[in-house]
């Protein structure tokens, strides 16, 4: 039993999350977090910060260099678990140009109901009505049904508070 349970503990640290995926599916799949474990796709987000533009204080820290940056708290729904948590607190850039965008960053968008959504791109593109991106949560098991739009973009993450 200890030993299973050491066993479970190490692939719970090595797979980041999955285990607990794995647990608690009642059909014994395995369902996996991020895009990039399956069809060989990166969705990591992008860097938008050096390592230079961070200063460390005794009882501080700045980011140099990042204009329009606000932050907000997480209200928690689990959708994007592993990575945030309710309470986490989320750094943005407010209103961030499109050609900046890429797949795998996280944005902050109003869905069709209005309401602020933080999950990430998974596809982008351009169709009849001009640019769009697509979005997921990270533990969600389906893609957004909505088409985002430049206007409903209202920041993207560019850090995150543990």
């Amino acid at each position: 039993m200890f030993r299973d349970m050491t066993i479970m503990l190490i692939l719970g640290i090595l797979l980041g999350g999955c285990v607990m995926n794995i647990i608690n599916n009642n059909r014994g799949v395995i369902v996996f977090p991020y895009s990039f474990l399956k069809d060989n796709l990166n969705f990591a987000p992008q860097n938008y910060i050096d390592e230079e533009q961070i200063l460390i204080y005794n009882d501080s820290f700045v980011v140099k260099g990042l204009n329009n940056i606000s932050k907000i708290g997480v209200a928690g729904t689990g959708s994007m678990r592993p990575v945030i948590h309710k309470n986490h607190t989320i750094i943005y850039k407010k209103h961030p140009r499109i050609d900046d965008l890429k797949i795998g960053d996280m944005l902050m968008f109003n869905n069709y109901e209005g309401t602020n959504i933080l999950h990430r791109v998974i596809e982008m593109g351009i169709d009849k009505n001009g640019w769009y991106v697509k979005t997921k949560g990270d533990s969600n098991n389906v893609n957004d049904i909505d088409i985002i739009r430049q206007k409903d973009i209202n920041g993207v993450v560019v850090g995150i508070i543990y």
